[in-house]
């Protein structure tokens, strides 16, 4: 005999008390625990560095400007079932980020962008789901930041990923009309 589970809530998820050991996905209405990753210098480090890439280009942008996050910050990608994960580094549209309240607990529909950059404890299996909920949730553009290699792989819906090294640059067109950056800058 089986016993039926209810699908978790958005609500119920937001309500668990945090954890700076665990990161929690809530992936289709079930609730995924992991030990949290060491993130470390080289990730604090490459994280900064994309993040000031894409804050100087949203800079650019006139009001409402684009919205660029950093810190694991929590999207509903998906309702019904919902679906939320957190995200290293990510990008959202002018209007959204002008009309997001201050008190927030997460970030409602897809980003733009979502960055995800890998940590020296990551597994190369947890990453590719992260990847694939990104891009099955209608995100329109993810970067798969790897340090160690120095690359970024560049991921669109129903395309083939794109790997582009350090001597490269990264543009991010239609999603992000005008920004562009060297790949060695964000391994600086």
């Amino acid at each position: 005999m089986s016993i039926a589970v209810e699908p978790m809530t958005i609500d119920e998820f937001l309500a668990l008390p945090e954890s700076d050991k665990v990161e929690r996905w809530l992936v289709d209405g079930r609730l995924k625990e992991f030990r949290m990753s060491k993130r470390g210098p080289v990730h604090a480090r490459v994280s900064a560095n994309v993040t000031s890439a894409l804050h100087s280009w949203a800079r650019q942008h006139p009001k409402p400007r684009p919205g660029v996050y950093c810190g694991d910050i929590y999207f509903l990608l998906q309702k019904s079932p919902d679906r939320s994960v957190g995200i290293d580094v990510a990008v959202i549209e002018g209007p959204r980020f002008a009309a997001l309240a201050d008190d927030a607990q997460l970030i409602d529909g897809p980003p733009l962008l979502a960055v995800e950059i890998i940590s020296p404890s990551d597994r190369a299996s947890r990453v590719q789901k992260k990847i694939d909920l990104y891009r099955g949730s209608g995100t329109p553009l993810t970067w798969l930041v790897n340090p160690f290699g120095q690359t970024v792989t560049v991921y669109r819906p129903q395309v083939d990923a794109v790997l582009f090294t350090r001597s490269m640059q990264i543009t991010a067109m239609p999603e992000l009309p005008g920004f562009g950056v060297a790949v060695a800058e964000l391994f600086e």
